[in-house]
């Protein structure tokens, strides 16, 4: 396998993580525009007991794509600005996978632009990386919500974001809702604040859309507060209310509790780009399939004028 990875913050040392413990054949090249980027992957291997023999660090992003064909697997984890440039600059060298990081795009003109483009070159070998996917418990709940109608989904994730954190949230519900047709019912916006990026920010509010199809409903709120994070998932009979920390502690209808060990990126990204590379198949949605939940907030944006902020 040959990987090349664009942006070496916390995100792509996870992907860089998972690389380096398969057991797979493996070339990687990293990129990133800090200067001391080398240094800070250098050190974070140390730190988690991995050889750096078989990475090159690249000096540029163009020596990077000279190094890009038909067998390289492209990872973005660069700020969310660049990733529509970035897709496109190297879909046009075939590589065998491009993995993106969300948000693909902050507006929705560039996101349809980017399948514009996507289509007229003819490829479509993009995936998303929405991590409640590949969490045991939605996985689980996928093969119990069959056909189910009416789905009821509420969340709060205080100061974690609308834009960052939300679209998570709102991808696990049209997954499992099964329906990427819905309706605007409510939303508002309370605050926009800075991230810990000085730059970058994210949205405090509330959005509530149903499904057009099958009375599915999502309730998803940041409060800007430290309340509780606490989703609740709740169809026919059952009920489930969880908390999402280092592990997942679910709450059942029927009043036991169940934890889940958090599965993160360096755990099952390698495992489910290999499974698409194989398989054809994996949990990550394509980025045409994402563009529903990002179709989802930029209403939100839309709405309240909140484009011109930039989002990490």
């Amino acid at each position: 396998m040959k990987y090349n990875i664009i942006g070496m913050g916390n995100i792509g040392l996870r992907y860089l993580q998972s690389i380096l413990n398969t057991d797979e054949n493996y070339e990687v090249i990293c990129y990133d525009i800090s200067k001391n980027f080398q240094d800070r992957t250098i050190s974070f291997l140390s730190n988690n007991n991995l050889s750096n023999e078989k990475i090159v660090f690249s000096p540029s992003l163009e020596l990077l794509e000279d190094n890009t064909d038909n067998d390289t697997i492209v990872i973005l984890a660069t700020t969310a600005e660049k990733r529509e440039e970035l897709i496109l600059q190297f879909a046009k060298k075939t590589p065998k996978l491009i993995v993106s990081e969300k948000l693909v795009c902050t507006s929705r003109e560039s996101y349809l632009n980017l399948i514009k483009e996507l289509n007229e070159i003819n490829y479509n070998d993009v995936l998303v990386n929405f991590f409640p996917r590949n969490q045991p418990f939605f996985k689980e709940l996928t093969r119990d919500l069959t056909n189910v109608a009416g789905l009821k989904m509420c969340v709060e994730i205080p100061t974690l974001g609308l834009a960052c954190n939300g679209i998570h949230f709102i991808d696990i519900f049209l997954w499992l809702s099964g329906s990427y047709k819905y309706k605007n019912q409510n939303s508002f916006h309370i605050d926009t604040y800075e991230q810990k990026r000085p730059g970058f920010y994210d949205f405090a509010g509330l959005i509530e859309i149903e499904s057009q199809t099958n009375s599915s409903y999502l309730r998803l709120r940041d409060n800007n507060s430290n309340s509780e994070q606490c989703i609740s998932i709740s169809y026919n009979d059952k009920h489930y209310k969880f908390y999402m920390f280092d592990e997942l502690l679910v709450k059942s209808h029927k009043k036991d509790s169940y934890k889940y060990k958090l599965n993160h990126v360096s755990q099952y990204i390698c495992r489910e780009i290999i499974s698409y590379i194989e398989d054809g198949k994996c949990y990550l949605p394509n980025i045409f399939d994402a563009y529903h939940s990002h179709s989802v907030l930029f209403d939100f944006i839309e709405e309240y004028n909140l484009g011109k902020f930039k989002i990490t």
